[in-house]
């Protein structure tokens, strides 16, 4: 990397980010592969076009943003340019930010590597056998809309459990999966529920009905093994949490604002 790259800057914005693995994981990769560069969490409560001015007026040297919870939507929204991801999942988890060249504006290009990152963590558990899989993904907001698109991508249909199902097109309650549920189905979890510090939180799902062929994966990773994912081990289910997902997501981010 030579003296002009060796002041790049990228970042982590959302609220809190006291439980992200982001800054740790890209600190660890510069180091390692010997970047000039470095990684920050910049904590923001309202994320729009203004607050992005303002943190790269601060930051010059910012070129990447990523984004967590609960600023996906409005990242998307913000943005001059998006992502056929982006626009497929109607939110956005890394922002690149381009200065002109006169230095007198920004123009910031939206991308969904969540839908990549789950979609690549999800696929070494699904074996070629005969019978088809179906999910039923818990949660309607812009992480649950990312896994439904790598669902689809990966020929798999997805259903919406919601706790209030007639809010979201084709979306069931909790209580409806108890008789849906088949013993090849995959569950999601693509809420906050169970995310330290309050690690016994669960969702009412029929970890009863789980069995071998069953699929539960959690996005939560912090703890590494969620209430909800022993629960679904202790049935027989084959269970995994969001760490691989974040990690691929984090690769792909790193990848577009890099154009590589």
């Amino acid at each position: 990397m030579n003296d002009a790259e060796e002041s790049v800057l990228y970042g982590l914005t959302g609220y809190p980010l006291g439980h992200s693995f982001s800054k740790t994981f890209f600190t660890d990769k510069f180091r390692a592969e010997g970047l000039g560069a470095e990684y920050r969490n910049f904590p923001l409560q309202e994320l729009n076009r203004e607050s992005i001015v303002r943190l790269a007026t601060e930051h010059p040297e910012l070129r990447g943003l990523n984004v967590t919870a609960p600023h996906k939507r409005a990242a998307y929204a913000l943005a001059d340019y998006r992502t056929a991801e982006a626009e497929a999942a109607q939110a956005a988890n890394t922002l690149l930010i381009r200065r002109s060249a006169a230095g007198d504006g920004l123009l910031i290009e939206a991308h969904n590597t969540d839908i990549e990152g789950f979609r690549e963590a999800l696929r070494p558990y699904l074996d070629k056998s005969e019978g088809e899989r179906r999910a039923f993904v818990c949660g309607s907001g812009g992480a649950g809309e990312a896994v439904r698109i790598a669902l689809r991508q990966l020929g798999i249909e997805s259903r919406t459990v919601s706790r209030n199902p007639d809010k979201t097109e084709r979306a069931i309650s909790y209580a409806d999966l108890c008789s849906l549920l088949g013993p090849r189905d995959i569950i999601v979890n693509a809420t906050p529920i169970g995310t330290w510090p309050a690690t016994e939180g669960y969702l009412p799902l029929p970890y009863e009905q789980l069995g071998p062929d069953n699929i539960f994966a959690d996005l939560v990773y912090n703890p590494a093994e969620t209430t909800m994912m022993r629960m679904a081990s202790e049935a027989g289910a084959t269970a995994f949490n969001g760490r691989r997902m974040l990690e691929l997501q984090a690769l792909a981010s790193y990848k577009f604002w890099n154009q590589l």
